[in-house]
């Protein structure tokens, strides 16, 4: 019996396999098919260099430069010349937006590294067409993520004219509802399409096919018949039960891996899934988000089943870090998962999505079960901008993650999102005045305008929304020769018009400056505090620093711990009446007049926050980092790349009291363990 063959194109990561494409082919091996998986585009990261090709994956989805690259091979001068989408694309994201990643590819770059990657496309694809026996096979499946599709049809195009017998199947991303309707009606060398789940779909056509049996119809199959593309009857309904999933099998990217030569220091990083869908969006969808598509219905695996996958996948494997792909972490997991990964005291790092509502003990657990890395999706610091946005959070909340993550250890990955529909200008000019307030915390990624894409509250109630003209993003008639209906079935990404004629570039400069001045600081910020006896000893290098250094005692030290979350003066004033030790010293007799002096005096000398009747302590407190990086220190272990960010800073001149604590930490450690 000849086989499958999976494929990974251009752009996908090269430093991680495709989850969907290992699920798929172990769903395979489960039902005796043989299935191979094919990471092409390692390959083309060793052409064209793994740096050229990390920046074209990470410039930014609305410039598309990996379809971009790949789209001459499929059209050749059916779609404009390379100049006009430079000019028109590339160099106009000129004040799009700020990044921090010194690998992105943006508007200061002439285009050289692109054309270069451009020269490499028929080559690469004459050595994918030479390289592999395709013969072997009689079905070849293609994921399409959004950055990947027109390599992914290169490719095709070209097996169908050699192996007319071959069976052209997509699925992924960009495959989806009328994406993948259009993909199919559009490229007729394309035999089938998946749009949606495609666990139960694929299988079920591959076991058709690959018995030599005529394919009906199948719910999520997008098929042909005369000619015609003729759509399923019904939608590829979601996998209800994600324990019933195999484990997916990665021996595939793991040894392709070793076969290229990526030179580089980075390692490739495996993935896991432990959900799907979004328990927040099933309640409130955020206006921007369009990442469910049209399987929003949050599904988790069991306890049991998420560990067994995660013992799996370090006892095969190995990895240094897996990454879990999942929209947002199940609360659950808290109490019946992180712990239990805690417990298992392996080395391998790990990353998950995250809402940002999360507590301190949260945050701690996070970094006791190794996850050293999050994206909580923070997104913006104003709270109407965040109603816009159904967040479902507050400012503080924000806040507080950040100062939380600083403390465990736990690098929050973040961008400010701007330009929402209705927002108040003068948001941003409020915030450009409370960011100086915050270098210390962990810098975002950048700041841009928000985008429209499908799938999204923004794109299908977009007249509610305040948006009108709604149209494919200009940059799709760079790489497809089609009319504007056309480009509209096949995009993810759309431009549009604000109702009331808004251009958020109008009011974001201050903002864009506050964001660039806290991403790329003139000298190390830090708001610090740290317990000496009875003081609560705090320093501040902030530039907008009223003093370098503070001993909190008494009711100022209660009152800015009690601050770790945010609190009303009345919860505080409530909560110091019934403190029978507080009550019983030597508190002012009138407990009222000396809280409100004491908040107004913190807030003054910007230690406390103020927003909404509510008050944050803004130190980030690093008893906990002095506790662990003495032990570490003592017994010669290897720090994270935020630990060593966190020790650096206890041997910063302006703060000698820190070092000395550092260094007593330390001598006391070695004792306790009788060094």
């Amino acid at each position: 019996m000849k086989g499958v063959v999976l494929i990974s194109m251009p752009f996908g990561s090269a430093y991680s396999p495709s989850i969907g494409l290992s699920l798929l082919k172990a769903a395979l091996d489960r039902d005796g098919l043989p299935c191979a998986i094919r990471y092409f585009n390692q390959r083309f990261a060793e052409r064209i260099g793994v740096g050229a090709y990390q920046r074209i994956t990470t410039a930014g989805s609305r410039a598309l430069l990996g379809d971009w690259i790949f789209a001459a091979s499929l059209f050749s001068d059916r779609i404009p010349p390379p100049d006009r989408y430079f000019a028109d694309i590339l160099h106009a994201r000129r004040g799009e937006l700020i990044d921090d990643d010194p690998e992105t590819m943006g508007a200061e770059d002439d285009g050289r590294a692109l054309l270069a990657a451009r020269a490499e496309v028929e080559p690469f694809l004459d050595e994918c067409l030479e390289s592999f026996p395709w013969e072997q096979y009689s079905l070849v499946g293609f994921t399409t993520l959004h950055f990947q599709t027109t390599a992914s049809l290169a490719l095709a195009a070209r097996l169908k004219r050699r192996y007319p017998d071959l069976t052209i199947v997509f699925g992924g991303q960009a495959c989806e509802g009328e994406m993948g309707l259009s993909l199919h009606r559009l490229f007729p060398f394309v035999d089938f399409v998946c749009s949606g789940e495609g666990d139960i779909a694929f299988p079920s056509l591959a076991r058709l096919l690959l018995a030599g049996k005529a394919v009906g119809d199948i719910a999520g199959i997008v098929r042909r018949i005369h000619g015609r593309t003729v759509p399923p009857l019904r939608a590829g309904a979601p996998v209800p039960d994600l324990d019933a999933l195999p484990l997916p099998r990665y021996d595939d990217f793991v040894e392709q891996w070793s076969q290229v030569d990526l030179k580089t220091e980075r390692q490739p990083y495996l993935l896991i899934e432990t959900a799907r869908g979004c328990w927040w969006g099933e309640k409130s969808h955020c206006t921007f988000c369009g990442l469910n598509g049209q399987s929003m219905a949050f599904r988790v695996k069991s306890p049991e089943r998420a560990i067994a996958e995660y013992r799996d996948l370090i006892g095969r494997y190995q990895p240094s870090e897996i990454k879990a792909v999942d929209n947002i972490l199940d609360m659950r997991y808290f109490k019946d998962v992180l712990p239990q990964i805690a417990e298992m005291q392996t080395s391998t790092a790990l990353f998950y999505e995250v809402k940002a509502n999360l507590k301190r003990e949260q945050v701690r657990q996070l970094f006791e079960a190794g996850v050293t890395a999050i994206q909580p999706g923070i997104e913006n610091l104003s709270a109407s901008v965040l109603r816009l946005m159904r967040k479902g959070v507050s400012p503080l909340q924000n806040i507080s993650l950040l100062r939380w993550c600083d403390e465990f250890f736990v690098e929050p990955y973040w961008n400010f999102l701007a330009g929402f529909p209705g927002e108040d200008p003068a948001e941003y000019a409020r915030q450009a005045q409370l960011l100086p307030l915050l270098t210390h915390l962990p810098a975002p990624q950048g700041l841009g305008v928000v985008r429209l894409d499908r799938f999204s509250p923004l794109y299908f109630d977009s007249v509610a929304m305040g948006v009108e003209r709604v149209r494919p993003h200009r940059t799709y008639s760079y790489i497809y020769p089609f009319p504007e209906t056309d480009l509209a079935g096949l995009a993810y990404f759309f431009d549009f018009d604000y109702a009331d004629g808004r251009d958020p570039a109008s009011y974001l400069g201050a903002m864009r400056d506050a964001v660039g001045a806290w991403m790329n600081p003139p000298s190390l910020s830090h708001l610090i505090s740290f317990v000496e006896g009875d003081t609560l000893m705090v320093y501040d290098t902030r530039p907008v620093a009223v003093r370098p250094a503070y001993q909190l005692i008494g009711l100022r030290r209660t009152v800015y711990e009690w601050c770790d979350r945010a609190r009303t003066e009345a919860d505080l004033l409530e909560t110091l009446a019934s403190d029978d030790a507080l009550m019983a010293g030597a508190l002012p007799g009138d407990l009222g007049a000396a809280l409100s002096r004491v908040l107004a005096e913190l807030v003054d000398t910007r230690l406390l926050l103020l927003e909404e009747g509510r008050y944050l302590t803004l130190a980030v407190a690093v008893d906990f980092q002095l506790d662990v990086l003495a032990s570490r220190h003592t017994e010669n272990l290897p720090l994270t790349n935020r630990m060593k960010r966190a020790r650096a800073r206890f041997f910063d001149p302006r703060m000698p009291a820190l070092t000395a604590a550092f260094a007593a930490r330390i001598v006391a450690t070695s004792e306790a363990h009788g060094w």
